[in-house]
């Protein structure tokens, strides 16, 4: 594929292909994001080195215990978004964290439960 910039605009459905030997999936910079469970859990099954900035003044601070358990495991950082937190919490960011466990094992266990009730 070209980096030609002119030759992207002409054509949209190119694809930007990753450098090599980087694999685009589990890319091991930081990822800053909000304290939403769908942010979390997506990056967090990813793989990536999450940094979660919390903003306790959402529906009874659910954001900062979301957060504080995900961190609880292993699997994420957490701050609030007071001056010098975010980048002080960024650079104090471990290489990596615990992989999240994947729901199958769990989910099984219900079926089969359901399975036997049935």
């Amino acid at each position: 594929m070209s980096r030609n910039p002119r030759a992207a605009r002409a054509n949209p459905h190119a694809r930007r292909q990753a450098a090599p030997g980087r694999d685009r999936h589990r890319c091991r910079a930081p990822v800053p994001a909000s304290a939403g469970a769908g942010s979390v859990f997506e990056s967090v099954r990813a793989g990536r080195r999450l940094l979660v900035v919390v903003n306790p003044g959402l529906m009874d601070n659910h954001q900062s215990e979301l957060a504080a358990a995900m961190a609880a495991g292993g699997h994420l950082s957490w701050t609030t978004p007071e001056e010098g937190r975010v980048c002080a919490a960024l650079a104090a960011l471990p290489a990596s964290f615990a992989p999240l466990p994947s729901p199958a094992p769990a989910l099984d266990a219900v079926a089969a439960v359901l399975r036997q009730e049935t």
